[in-house]
């Protein structure tokens, strides 16, 4: 986040995209993500690997889908391995669905028409 917001300051001060403010706005988003992408990656590459016992702790307190943890699932036996994936990527679409929608509903309601913003809030009740 902090690579992210120096990046954003930084480019606006320096100014080295040209065109309409569209285009601008687009060369410095795409511009900001490539260089906060490229330090997490090197970050993450970097620092040092959490102990296993956390790993084993996580595991234990949130019961994660088995892809891409058996080398810890392997750790506690007494957990039986989840196969929920497909449920929880379910659940983690109707998630975002539900924020977004209480997002726009409420701009609507504030910024109108009204009657968009309740049908965006009634959405994101269901």
């Amino acid at each position: 986040m902090a690579t992210a917001m120096v990046a954003t300051v930084v480019l606006r001060v320096i100014a080295p995209f040209s065109g309409t403010a569209p285009v601008v706005f687009a060369k410095t988003a795409l511009a900001t993500t490539a260089l906060t992408t490229l330090v997490w990656v090197v970050v993450t590459l970097v620092t040092a690997a959490e102990p296993e016992q956390v790993l084993v702790n996580f595991y234990r307190k949130v019961h994660p889908h088995v892809s891409g943890w058996k080398p810890v699932a392997r750790l506690t036996p007494d957990i039986p391995p989840t196969h929920d994936l497909g449920r929880n990527l379910i659940a983690w679409a109707l998630g975002c669905s539900m924020v977004y929608l209480a997002l726009f509903g409420l701009g609507r309601l504030l910024m109108g028409p009204a009657w968009k913003g309740i049908a965006l809030l009634a959405g994101s009740a269901l």
